[in-house]
């Protein structure tokens, strides 16, 4: 293996503070977390620092929790540059089984749960439990009865993987030594070795926007319908609206890659 080109390999429970840290800084202003923290100005504003931590509180949560249910959870990783030096990990992907879903109390307690949704508080709860998680499951079951109508089969949106997170560290985001070492990237170096580990799966995931979507598209998934959230509340980042012109919402888009399309 030439040891200056980055790789991917399987994550692992020790490595959790790392990955909560780099999984932070991608997702800084991500609007599907603005939402639930009901966030007034953007994570990155200086003056949102417990909005931040409130954040990485909730992704240490998600993340150990797909670790403790054993889930499949890659990473790019850059090797050391000095002999006896520490890699890097730069990108990281969350793929949730066909047919396991995080959702045993024990589990989830034991990951954290309580402290992530107290750092939200009922509000955030409802928006993740109440709104964002039913329409992102209505949507893929509409797509498999679309999908599978008439012809036998008895697919369901559990027997496909879900990719529960995908970041790539925003210093390494497809510029510089990076774009050089991988051109098409770091998540989609993930996403194909997924789709290599799991060739005749169906893969399903939501994209946090038009730019998300596209590229995911680029890779073979398939646009089921968009999601929209926090109509007359927020703008298109997530965040609080000011100005009730701007509170459109924010918008997601469910999308399914199935076996036949290829990347």
């Amino acid at each position: 293996m030439d040891q200056a080109k980055p790789y991917i390999r399987q994550a692992t429970l020790a490595e959790l503070d790392e990955l909560t840290e780099t999984a932070s800084r991608a997702f800084l202003d991500d609007p599907m977390l603005h939402y639930c923290a009901d966030a007034h100005v953007p994570m990155s504003d200086p003056g949102s620092a417990k909005d931040r931590r409130d954040q990485a509180r909730f992704l240490r949560f998600l993340i150990k929790s797909t670790f403790l249910c054993k889930h499949r959870n890659t990473v790019v990783v850059l090797p050391s540059t000095t002999r006896g030096g520490k890699e890097k990990i730069v990108a990281g992907t969350l793929w949730l089984h066909p047919g396991s879903r995080p959702d045993n109390a024990i589990v989830l307690l034991r990951a954290g749960c309580v402290g992530a949704m107290k750092a939200w508080g009922r509000k955030g709860l409802v928006r993740l439990a109440r709104e964002y998680e039913p329409a992102s499951g209505r949507a893929q079951e509409e797509a498999f009865k679309k999908r599978f109508k008439g012809d036998g089969k008895k697919l369901r949106p559990r027997d496909a993987w879900f990719l529960q997170l995908a970041w790539t560290d925003p210093e390494y985001q497809g510029r510089g030594e990076a774009l050089r070492l991988v051109p098409d990237g770091y998540l989609s170096m993930l996403i194909r070795d997924q789709f290599a580990f799991a060739p005749r799966e169906v893969h399903a995931l939501d994209a946090s926007g038009p730019k998300s979507r596209d590229r995911y598209e680029h890779l073979g998934f398939e646009e089921n319908c968009p999601l929209r959230f926090g109509v007359g509340k927020v703008d298109a980042d997530g965040v609080v609206a000011k100005d009730k012109e701007k509170a459109r919402g924010l918008v997601q888009f469910s999308m399914t890659k199935w076996v036949e399309t290829s990347p």
